[in-house]
């Protein structure tokens, strides 16, 4: 039989307090609790209004892989820190990354910073992301030849 006894409760504790701090926050940014869809539980399109609506959408497995790389970390930085406490502290700083992640600020300035990015990459070094996507999907042989120097 497996019993947790007080100490040990505490980690437990603490990530069901971030856990629920995390669902209000994001609900007070707007964000919905789950979709109106028939399947709640699983969405398997990453593209669709339903990822991050769904209880697991395919972007669950980073949060997974992202807990553990803070696991890890965790491990190597604070060499006496429980198990336990390294998983309540990594669901926090998990927590707290899909907090700032979803935040409009952040989306706004994200997507200011990338497309300025963009244009002095374009502007400086004649390539960048946009560039490399459109030349792999629809090759434009004015832009290779302008790229080259042409």
């Amino acid at each position: 039989m497996f019993a947790l006894n007080k100490r040990d409760s505490w980690p437990c504790l603490l990530i069901s307090v971030v856990l629920a701090f995390t669902a209000w926050q994001l609900h007070h940014q707007g964000r919905q609790w789950w979709c109106d869809c028939r399947s709640f539980l699983w969405t398997s399109d990453a593209w669709s209004s339903q990822t991050s609506q769904a209880f697991l959408d395919p972007y669950s497995f980073t949060h997974i892989l992202h807990g553990l790389a803070f696991c890890g970390l965790l491990a190597l930085l604070i060499r006496g820190l429980s198990t336990g406490w390294r998983l309540a502290l990594a669901v926090a700083i998990e927590s707290a990354w899909e907090i700032i992640e979803n935040s409009n600020t952040v989306w706004g300035r994200s997507i200011f910073v990338f497309l300025a990015t963009e244009l002095v990459l374009i502007i400086w070094i004649r390539d960048s992301l946009l560039l490399e996507i459109l030349m792999l999907i629809h090759p434009v042989n004015a832009i290779k030849v302008w790229q080259i120097g042409g």
